[in-house]
């Protein structure tokens, strides 16, 4: 898996698409499409699901826990694109069965755009959001929710993704001896 902050390609057509499972066919107004195209989208994977957690389908006694926590990162500085891809690399890679939701809009420097990104554990997407208005503050905001995460490395590793900051640390799992 390799993340890579690119707009996302529709399959048939290869054309940019903000909603990547839109039909490709013909042109409809805004709001009008058949329940066809809005079904059988197929833009959940269970196989890949049951790959990063087997126990998916029988957790039958769910429950939520204190396991699971939430923080935020928010950052005014530009972020460099390359730290940030060679990062999150390594956080989903260790981190990722960890990770049960992330989100967020990321201020990248030498782009008029915002970054958009989100994904669950390991499966992850990006796209280009909205130009910055001129005059706007801009902001990366990052959220994460998950169980037994690395806050303080993940924070540490955000802000080493500042474009004129020192290379971010790569994740690691703390190991037994």
């Amino acid at each position: 898996m390799r993340v890579q902050f690119r707009p996302a390609r529709h399959r048939r057509s290869g054309r940019s698409s903000r909603r990547p499972h839109s039909p490709s066919e013909g042109s409809q107004g805004h709001g009008a499409a058949s329940v066809q195209d809005l079904l059988d989208i197929r833009g959940f994977n269970l196989n890949a699901i049951l790959e990063i957690e087997p126990e998916f389908l029988t957790d039958v006694a769910h429950q939520h826990d204190d396991d699971v926590t939430s923080f935020v990162f928010r950052e005014t500085r530009p972020l460099d694109q390359q730290r940030m891809e060679e990062f999150l690399n390594g956080v989903l890679q260790v981190y990722g069965p960890s990770l049960l939701r992330y989100k967020c809009v990321l201020h990248i420097k030498g782009s008029e755009r915002r970054m958009v990104l989100q994904g669950v554990h390991m499966l992850m997407g990006s796209d280009l959001g909205a130009p910055w208005k001129p005059g706007e503050a801009r902001e990366s905001k990052f959220v994460f929710i998950g169980r037994d995460m690395p806050r303080e490395m993940l924070l540490t590793g955000l802000a080493a993704c500042v474009a004129c900051g020192p290379r971010p640390p790569g994740p690691r799992r703390a190991s037994a001896a």
